[in-house]
C-alpha cells in the first residue's frame, strides 16, 4: 500500500544495480552482529583511495560485508520545502 501511494521512494536492491559514483544515498544493511535489517545514512559509493574497487562509505568508515553488508539502496528524498 505504502509503494502505491509514494511512488517515488523505491529501493534498488544491490543485485539489480549500484548507484552512480559519488552520490548520498541511503542503504538497508543485514546487521551481521544483530542479525538485523537496519538503514544507514548518508551512504556515499565511491572509489577506494588505498586499493582498486568501489565500496559504500558511511563517514570514513567502508561498510563491510562480513559486518554491515548492504544489500538494497535509494536515493536521498528532497528535503522539505515550505509553501
Amino acid at each position: 500500500m505504502f509503494e502505491k501511494e509514494h511512488p517515488e521512494i523505491k529501493w534498488t536492491p544491490i543485485t539489480e544495480g549500484l548507484p552512480p559514483l559519488g552520490t548520498k544515498v541511503i542503504v538497508t544493511v543485514i546487521d551481521h552482529y544483530s542479525r538485523k535489517l537496519e538503514l544507514r545514512y548518508p551512504v556515499y559509493y565511491m572509489e577506494h583511495g588505498y586499493r582498486e574497487g568501489f565500496g559504500f562509505y558511511f563517514g570514513d568508515s567502508q561498510l563491510l560485508k562480513d559486518v554491515s553488508e548492504v544489500v538494497a539502496w535509494m536515493p536521498l528524498p528532497e528535503p522539505y520545502k515550505e509553501n
